[in-house]
């Protein structure tokens, strides 16, 4: 008989409180809980979703303990899963262009009221969910290629450590 997969040591998993069993269940990644109720209350359906790849497997509970699905749920993933989705898109694509030039640095403008409009360069993360980091440049009135150069800069050096950070997650 072939050995059934198992996800690695260290993959990602989160605690998941359950109300009708008074605990929390380890959940891994791209696993998530549905519930589903009658407008009275009672419960219509729940269980576990895998949500890894297309299309997501859903794992009943059928009336039980949601243990054993969540073990089913747990085992599917583990004999789909290959790795995590390498999204990082080191270049731009042709329909986001911006006055700069560079992938992962834009230009944004920021309306704060009908008068005031302010300015700043951002250095998008190159995984999506991560947050960006924003250097101000200016308002219309005070912006001057001597701060848009220094904001760049700045921006640039925030994009490279970004950078650095996922390749070292990539390689361990």
């Amino acid at each position: 008989m072939p050995r059934q997969k198992k996800l690695p040591k260290n993959y990602p998993h989160r605690y998941c409180y359950l109300p009708c069993l008074e605990t929390q269940l380890r959940v891994p990644k791209y696993i998530v809980r549905i519930e589903n109720y009658y407008p009275d209350g009672r419960v219509k359906n729940c269980g576990w979703q895998v949500r890894y790849c297309q299309p997501s497997v859903y794992f009943s509970d059928g009336g039980k303990s949601p243990r054993p699905s969540l073990r089913a749920a747990s085992a599917y993933l583990a004999s789909i899963w290959d790795g995590e989705k390498n999204v990082y898109k080191p270049r731009t694509t042709a329909r986001r262009t911006n006055p700069i030039k560079e992938p992962g640095i834009r230009l944004v403008c920021r309306r704060r009221s009908e008068n005031l409009v302010e300015w700043y360069v951002e250095a998008m993360s190159p995984l999506p969910g991560k947050a960006s980091r924003r250097v101000y440049v200016g308002t219309d009135r005070t912006k001057t290629m001597k701060r848009l150069q220094a904001a760049m800069i700045k921006a640039r050096s925030y994009r490279d450590g970004m950078e650095r950070a996922l390749r070292a997650e990539i390689i361990t």
